[in-house]
């Protein structure tokens, strides 16, 4: 039997990215939530969104895995690293139009890399002439260079006449950013010479142009030379894209990849940091439309939180630590390691309590709980995780991870402190409502930085006056140093179940209709309220 102190060094070596795993690894440790396979792998244009470490890497992983055993292509993109020119996306002094070429173009550009790549795997493995795709593909690269410049045009014509003895005869022309310059040079029968100039100029910005047609011509053209095959385009860190740029590039993608049969697109984005869609003022849109040219998957943030479906959460990361676990044992050639996940839970835990308190304190990001493990497995050395070594690491990692990430934001800071104030400190809560629409960036960002945690979206109140809220959670490294004291938060979120009780009651799992949820909404204007009061 494994010893505790091979199952804490396994723990410690949980990879905590990724793509420090294998890719083999990825697929034989990817833990399914009950959706997402079968959405990952239909045949629908669909967007995943959850935070940074909550898998979504993982997932795209085991997608282009999969498809790839089925005999499909699957081209996976990067958006990190797409950049060829370091800060070209973000540089201020180009135009939005010169930033949306240059990101355009290094995506053409990567999408032809990676499609000679599988090219060249397809006729080495199934005899694939790749002479005939690789003309289509070369034609795919070289759209990226039809580019136009328009803008308005002034022409000017100077004429000049001189007296010379010379029959020379001159010609120049040259190119500037004001335009073409031709200048010619000419004798005339009496002698003189007669020189005549004329300037083009160009006023306004440029309007840089890519031909989106023969980008999708070019597409078509490979796809069928791949025979039956089906392209998988998997793109991951959407979000890394500046905002601004993002439409052009979900416009790209509607115009040529969603235009062609046979080509499939799956995007991997953080929600908050994302925009697809972008309508123009004389009508139409820009990029993708939900839900019309691609569908919103799942959110992997709504899954796994452990307040809002303790089984599936707990059964979820159980698996997931399982199967990593038992693939590290092996690879160290561990003998005799455990033969199932609750054989796991009671050799490397002093009780089943202690691993619930684990899938509790990673609210739904898997990072987290190996990060978590990790730390509780270098305290804990030849003995087993305890729930007070547990809890001392969860509130270390929430104080150097999450809560680092807000320090420098003294306003974000004051929000949170106030927040903490309210649902913990006045309504002994863990869980508060906010109402749908709300002016809420910063509530956005401390979820961001996963502090806060959605249980539930567009939720209603019958005595709201049909008033939808969305249901956030404080995260466990808030309150977790209170949970012996007597401020401790006593449930999830105060119910009043009768306007005449005193008493405030609490319910564990937040409902789809609240009959009465008074203490539980909180109003971020009574915080700005609060701000101004003290000066700050």
């Amino acid at each position: 039997m494994a010893t505790t102190r091979e199952l804490n060094d396994s723990f410690i070596r949980l990879a905590q990215r990724a793509e420090l795993n294998s890719r083999e690894n990825l697929v034989t440790t990817f833990v399914d939530n009950g959706t997402l396979e079968p959405v990952l792998t239909s045949r629908n244009h669909t967007i995943l969104y959850g935070r940074r470490g909550t898998g979504k890497t993982h997932a795209l992983t085991f997608l282009s895995q999969t498809v790839r055993s089925r005999g499909d292509v699957a081209i996976s993109i990067d958006l990190r690293t797409i950049d060829s020119s370091g800060s070209l996306y973000s540089d201020p002094s180009l135009s939005l139009s010169e930033r949306a070429l240059g990101l355009i173009s290094d995506v053409i550009s990567e999408i032809s890399k990676e499609l000679t790549r599988e090219a060249v795997f397809l006729s080495d493995s199934v005899g694939l002439d790749l002479g005939s795709i690789g003309v289509h593909i070369d034609s795919l690269a070289a759209s990226v260079r039809d580019v136009r410049i328009s803008g308005e045009v002034r022409a000017s014509k100077a004429v000049e006449r001189m007296d010379s003895n010379s029959s020379k005869v001159q010609g120049e022309a040259s190119l500037s950013k004001d335009g073409p310059k031709l200048s010619v040079g000419g004798m005339l029968e009496d002698g003189s010479v007669v020189k005549e100039t004329v300037n083009e100029e160009r006023s306004g910005l440029p309007i840089l142009h890519i031909e989106f047609g023969n980008v999708a011509g070019s597409l078509r053209s490979i796809i069928d030379s791949l025979g039956s095959r089906t392209v998988w385009l998997i793109i991951d860190e959407w979000s890394a894209v500046p905002m601004n740029l993002q439409p052009y590039l979900a416009d790209l993608l509607r115009r040529t990849c969603l235009a062609v049969p046979n080509c499939i697109v799956k995007i991997a984005a953080i929600e908050h940091r994302s925009r697809i869609f972008v309508s123009k003022e004389e009508g139409g849109y820009i990029g993708l439309e939900p839900g019309a040219d691609i569908s919103i998957a799942v959110s992997l943030d709504d899954f796994l939180v452990f307040d809002n479906d303790q089984d599936r959460s707990r059964v979820f990361f159980q698996n997931l630590i399982y199967k990593h676990i038992i693939s590290d044992l092996k690879d160290k050639r561990v003998s005799d390691v455990p033969a199932s996940s609750d054989q796991l839970i009671s050799q490397a835990y002093t009780n089943s309590q202690v691993f619930d308190e684990v899938v509790r304190a990673a609210e739904g990001v898997p990072r987290d709980a190996f990060n978590i493990l990790g730390l509780a497995a270098q305290r804990s050395g030849d003995a087993k995780i305890q729930m007070e070594t547990l809890r001392e690491v969860a509130r270390s990692w929430y104080e150097r991870d999450k809560e680092q990430a807000i320090r420098a934001n003294e306003s974000l800071q004051r929000l949170l402190d106030w927040i903490i104030g309210e649902v913990i400190g006045s309504r002994k809560a863990r869980a508060f409502l906010i109402e749908v629409g709300a002016s809420k960036d910063p509530i956005d960002r401390l979820f961001d930085a996963r502090i806060l945690h959605i249980l539930k979206k567009n939720v209603s109140s019958a005595e709201g006056g049909g008033l939808r809220y969305d249901v956030y959670k404080l995260d466990f490294g808030c309150y977790i140093h209170l949970m012996k004291g007597a401020s401790a938060p006593q449930g999830l979120l105060p119910f009043d179940a009768d306007e005449k009780e005193t008493t405030a009651k609490f319910i564990e799992v937040p409902p789809d209709d609240y009959r009465s949820i008074r203490r539980a909404i909180l109003d971020l204007d009574d915080f700005t309220k609060a701000q101004q009061k003290f000066g700050t």
